[in-house]
């Protein structure tokens, strides 16, 4: 079953808190960025505030974030997350400290979300199924796989790989930019276990839907 998380920097926090307040009974997850944050263990309450399994990520400029520090900074920064507790810490295997913080994650009796961010463009199927393979061994407990729409025919290209790689794993694909929002649409009707919305505009990726925006295609789809 598709679950809808909002995604927010954790900073913007008290911009977020009405829109996570009236829409809370729509929400399965809530995801907190803390690329800018030094001190993560500051932000304790906030990602407390509601009853909803929380993920934690730090996305480097490379995957489309704004940390712009090295591998020991970064492996810092996401031990300090992980004694925040959260329920998932979401790791980019390009990020050099992958296969690290999935142990240190594991020992902590924390979820695993294997992450993949492709800036530039959407790979060919047989790259993506390349990529799928690399994840799928660490035995995360959900796959992410996010590529960039060029061109409305990307999305087809991630659609079509959601529907036929048959994952044995929960399984998260779309493409992010303008052109990649048909994707954010589809995905969870073909399996795609987890999308992402934002409170406002500005959201925390290009192309993501506002949750209202979200909910009312849904709505419609739905009836």
């Amino acid at each position: 079953m598709n679950k809808l998380c909002v995604s927010i920097f954790v900073e913007d926090y008290q911009k977020a808190e009405k829109i996570l307040v009236k829409y809370i009974d729509e929400i399965d997850l809530i995801e907190y960025r803390f690329d800018n944050i030094i001190y993560p263990e500051r932000m304790k309450k906030i990602i407390d505030s509601f009853n909803k399994d929380i993920i934690l990520t730090i996305r480097t400029l490379n995957e489309g974030g704004m940390f712009n520090g090295g591998k020991r900074e970064l492996l810092s920064r996401y031990m300090s997350l992980l004694k925040l507790r959260p329920n998932f810490i979401d790791i980019g295997i390009s990020t050099g400290i992958y296969r690290n913080l999935l142990d240190k994650a594991r020992e902590n009796g924390i979820k695993i979300i294997g992450s993949y961010h492709d800036v530039k463009g959407t790979p060919d199927k047989d790259e993506l199924q390349i990529i799928y393979q690399k994840i799928h061994e660490t035995k995360p407990d959900i796959i992410k796989i996010v590529t960039t729409a060029r061109s409305i025919q990307d999305n087809l290209v991630i659609l079509n790989f959601l529907k036929e790689v048959n994952s044995d794993i929960p399984m998260v694909a779309f493409c992010m930019g303008k052109k990649g929002k048909l994707s954010r649409i589809a995905s969870p009707y073909l399996g795609s276990y987890i999308t992402y919305v934002s409170i406002d505009g500005g959201g925390t990726a290009k192309g993501q839907l506002t949750i209202e925006e979200y909910l009312l295609i849904r709505r419609i789809l739905n009836d």
